[in-house]
């Protein structure tokens, strides 16, 4: 398409609309210089100003965990709670969730559960039931003798907590383990917590 250059037939006709009726040479390209800017100012305002209260200089990743304790548990309170946990269940400053939940006020334990591995992660074998000494409660192992929790497993539990991290692999046992839980939650009337965290 050509453009005609000629200034006669440029000219502004007092018949004729015009978008830009008596502005002074160069306007357009002011206007568009500002509108061009002032998103970016903005940009500039907005990040400035994150850093400057700190929210966007110090960020952290928070794990489900991380929240409970945060909160003291208080969801927990004044259930009977089955831990399905391994040696990954640590909060932001390295801490097990089961020494956290035995210290707490508003936990009461009244067994543990652990997949494949068990519950140091250092058995490369079925893991066979066992007691914690810390606490003296049970540790039923899902990766024995069953692979759900039974009836006899989840009595006097109405709450279980699932807190252990997955390894992003689709055929590894973890998420199979939550699987069953939740089936076995679900047959007995027992609440399902997920503590999530980052894969």
């Amino acid at each position: 398409m050509r453009r005609n250059t000629d200034p006669a037939a440029c000219k502004n006709d007092e018949n004729q609309p015009t978008l830009e009726p008596n502005r002074p040479k160069g306007h357009a390209m002011k206007t568009l210089t500002t509108r061009a800017i002032a998103p970016l100012l903005l940009l500039v305002l907005a990040i400035t100003g994150l850093t400057a209260t700190g929210a966007a200089a110090d960020p952290k990743v928070v794990t489900g965990l991380d929240v409970m304790q945060r909160d003291d548990f208080a969801a927990l309170k004044g259930r009977k709670v089955g831990l399905i946990t391994n040696h990954s269940g640590i909060n932001i400053k390295g801490e097990h969730i089961l020494d956290l939940m035995h210290a707490s006020d508003n936990v009461e334990l009244v067994g543990i559960f652990t997949p494949e591995h068990g519950i140091r992660g250092t058995e490369d074998r079925h893991v066979d039931s066992d007691v914690d000494p810390a606490t003296g409660l049970p540790i039923h192992s899902l990766y024995g003798k069953t692979r759900k929790p039974t009836a006899e497993m989840l009595e006097g539990v109405d709450t279980l907590v699932f807190d252990i991290q997955d390894i992003g692999a689709r055929f590894y046992t973890y998420i199979a383990t939550l699987g069953l839980c939740m089936q076995a939650a679900q047959e007995h009337g027992i609440t399902v917590y997920v503590l999530d965290r980052p894969n």
